[in-house]
């Protein structure tokens, strides 16, 4: 990574990583086979698109815009919280990944992460 990177950018690449690598993990930990496995299967990978793309918008190369950033974030968060209400996902793996979806959105509203991300778009 690139040391000038501001510190809230490289904390929020890093926990978006790992809450995608968390959300394929969950996917293989909680599988069962069954009926609606597949919907189950497709939004704990859903939970890790949108985190390992976050993590991409965290790089040197990223070309979002920070509204779009939090967008993202905030999408995650609606996906999350839907499967748990319908029953999809476990409470407790759910309650983790809003937990880090919401550590993201304060990393990328810091002042510094904020300026990084818009002067990059």
């Amino acid at each position: 990574m690139n040391p000038n990177l501001p510190n809230g950018i490289k904390a929020a690449c890093g926990l978006s990583l790992f809450g995608g690598i968390l959300s394929v993990a969950y996917l293989a930990l909680f599988y069962e086979s069954g009926e609606g496995f597949i919907a189950v299967s497709a939004f704990y990978m859903l939970a890790a698109v949108l985190f390992f793309a976050l993590a991409g918008a965290f790089v040197k190369g990223g070309q979002w815009k920070w509204r779009v950033a939090l967008f993202v974030s905030f999408l995650n968060i609606g996906v999350v919280v839907a499967c748990i209400a319908a029953g999809y996902f476990d409470q407790a793996a759910g309650a983790l990944l809003i937990v880090l979806n919401v550590c993201i959105v304060v990393l990328a509203t810091m002042p510094a992460s904020r300026r990084w991300l818009d002067a990059r778009a």
